[in-house]
């Protein structure tokens, strides 16, 4: 695997860890009614995004270099 497939994994996994985070430890509402959130919600969600994107990036390169020299 390519070193763009292992950032992209890498970046899915943080993603998921840090929506675990934000499970576990936000997102509760407080004793004057306030919704407590944090940081970890929206980085899930870019960190989610950035690894997918990256791991599509790194299978089209793969796909590409099979296309265009197919005796390897």
């Amino acid at each position: 695997m390519s070193k763009l497939m292992w950032l992209g994994i890498a970046a899915l996994m943080a993603g998921v860890a840090s929506g675990v985070l934000e499970r576990t430890f936000y997102g509760y509402i407080d004793e004057n009614n306030v919704l407590q959130e944090s940081f970890f919600l929206p980085l899930a969600f870019i960190l989610i995004f950035l690894g997918g994107a990256l791991i599509v990036a790194a299978i089209a390169r793969n796909l590409s270099k099979r296309f265009r020299d197919p005796s390897d």
